[in-house]
C-alpha cells in the first residue's frame, strides 16, 4: 500500500518484565527483615524488663505495707532479721499474715534463682542491716539504732530494703552488711543493682536498674551506675539521714 509504513520485527516484540525479584532486591529485602526484626527484638525485651521491674515494684510496696503494719503492731519496732537459716528465724515469714500469698509477693520476677530461692524458703529481697540490727559493743550495749519506726527522722530517705545478690540464697541472706559499703565490691556481694536490665552476661552492675523499699512505703528505680557514684564519692545509701 502507498504511503504504509513498513514494520520491523522489532515493532511486533512485546517487552516481558521478569518475574520475582532480582538478586539485588532480594538482598535488600532480606536486610531490611533482619534490621527490622532487631528493632523488635530489642523493643519486645525492654517492655519484657520494663513489666518485671514493675511487677517487682508491686511486691515490694505490699513487703512495704506489711512493715509498716508489723512495725504498728509491735510499738513501733520492725522485724529482727536472722543468719540462722530456718524459716521461722526470717523476717519475710513474720509478715505472713500481713502478705497472704507470701509465695508470690517474695519473689521478684527478675530473680534468676527464684525456683531455688522458693524451694530454699529464701527470698529476692534483702533488709538494710543498718536499720534493722542495732550496733553493739563488745559487751552487748547499743549503739546505733534505727529498728524503730519512731526513731527514723526521714522515712522517705531511709532505704528498707533491696534486691539481693546472685551470690546470696537461701533464708539466711535475709539481710546485706550494708554498714560496710565503702566500696564498690562489697555493695554487689549484698545486693543487685541492675537487676532490671536488658540483655545477660558478664556485668559490673551499673548495666541497668534496681529496686528500693524506703520507710514511707515508697519503692524508687535507681541506676546501677548512680548507686556506684554515691559509694565512690563517699556516700553509703543505705545509711538513714539525721
Amino acid at each position: 500500500m502507498v504511503g504504509a509504513q513498513a514494520s520491523t520485527p522489532v515493532d511486533h516484540m512485546v517487552r516481558i518484565k521478569p518475574n520475582g525479584f532480582t538478586l539485588i532486591e532480594l538482598l535488600v529485602v532480606i536486610t531490611i527483615v533482619a534490621i527490622l526484626g532487631g528493632i523488635g527484638s530489642v523493643v519486645y525485651n525492654r517492655v519484657q524488663v520494663s513489666g518485671r521491674q514493675v511487677e517487682c515494684a508491686s511486691n515490694m510496696r505490699q513487703i512495704g505495707t506489711a512493715l509498716l503494719l508489723y512495725a504498728t503492731e509491735h510499738n513501733g519496732n520492725f522485724p529482727e532479721t536472722s543468719h540462722s537459716g530456718d524459716r521461722e528465724g526470717s523476717w519475710i515469714y513474720s509478715l505472713e499474715d500481713y502478705l497472704g500469698r507470701i509465695d508470690e509477693v517474695r519473689m521478684s520476677p527478675a530473680d534468676p534463682h527464684r525456683k531455688d530461692r522458693l524451694e530454699e524458703d529464701g527470698t529476692s529481697y534483702t533488709l538494710n542491716s543498718i536499720v534493722f540490727n542495732p550496733t553493739r559493743d563488745r559487751y552487748g550495749n547499743v549503739l546505733t539504732r534505727y529498728n524503730n519506726l519512731n526513731l527514723l527522722d526521714q522515712p522517705a530517705k531511709t532505704m528498707l530494703m533491696a534486691i539481693v545478690s546472685d551470690q546470696k540464697r537461701g533464708t539466711s541472706a535475709d539481710h546485706t552488711h550494708s554498714e560496710t559499703w565503702t566500696n564498690w565490691t562489697a555493695v554487689q556481694v549484698d545486693i543487685s543493682t541492675d537487676r532490671h536490665r536488658v540483655g545477660n552476661g558478664e556485668t559490673d552492675g551499673t548495666k541497668g536498674k534496681s529496686n528500693y523499699l524506703y520507710a514511707d512505703g515508697h519503692v524508687e528505680s535507681i541506676h546501677g551506675s548512680q548507686f556506684k557514684n554515691w559509694i565512690e564519692e563517699g556516700i553509703n545509701p543505705a545509711m538513714p539521714p539525721e
